[in-house]
């Protein structure tokens, strides 16, 4: 028989952040031609930043402020609009043309051998419109728009409970592509703890395929390790 794990939380963390990285790699290059082609001030940008700051911590006069608003204002439109709409179409290649195309894994999952299934049976792959749901929504807004705190809480929740707040959201699960071969001694498929027997196995694994002659049974899905 065999096991088909959720992926480790490792496994998990490192495809997150090569993708992660590759999006924003993108994103920064798309901003850069932006600015170019704009004839964006980023410098000025940073020195407005800061007086807005200043001005929302009580430190500049509302006077002061007035005279730079407009300005702020446009540079922000700039800045944040070629940031939002690059992120968005490139979760929307990345993340879901991608995946659609290659049994719903993106280079990050590719490298580290995992994919996403349904909740409910982990041998069906995600449908078009879960996968949009599960990408473009979930994954754009909590992981580019909020930012680092939704990632920290969906590695607290992924450690916790060994899903992320993307899986939890859009009822979806992250699993290993890589099976282990189990002989059907090893498992009870009624077993709620079925994740000790599988951990048992691991440390002797290539010398119970070599001993053992039984059959392999159909697979058995292995939903937690808890």
């Amino acid at each position: 028989m065999r096991i088909v794990s959720t992926a480790y939380f490792k496994q998990r963390l490192i495809a997150f952040l090569i993708d992660y990285l590759i999006i924003t790699a993108i994103v920064i290059l798309i901003m850069l031609v932006v600015f170019l082609i704009t004839g964006f001030d980023f410098s000025r940008y940073l020195e407005l930043s800061n007086k807005a700051n200043s001005f929302f911590m009580g430190k500049l006069k509302e006077e002061e402020f007035k005279l730079i608003q407009n300005e702020y204002a446009s540079l922000v439109k700039i800045f944040d609009g070629s940031r939002y709409i690059s992120s968005f179409v490139l979760v929307l290649i990345y993340y879901l043309y991608i995946p659609l195309k290659f049994k719903c894994e993106t280079l990050g999952r590719k490298i580290m051998k995992c994919h996403v299934v349904k909740n409910s049976d982990l041998l069906i792959e995600v449908s078009p419109g879960l996968l949009a749901f599960r990408e473009a929504i979930c994954t754009f807004i909590l992981y580019y728009l909020i930012g680092i705190p939704a990632i920290v809480l969906s590695a607290i929740i992924c450690i916790l409970f060994e899903k992320s707040l993307v899986d939890m959201i859009s009822k979806t699960r992250l699993i290993s592509s890589v099976y282990l071969e189990v002989p059907n001694r090893d498992i009870n498929e009624n077993d709620d703890h079925v994740g000790n027997a599988y951990r048992d196995y691991v440390k002797n694994l290539e010398d119970d395929k070599e001993e053992d002659n039984s059959e392999y049974d159909e697979e058995i899905i292995l939903k937690s390790w808890r």
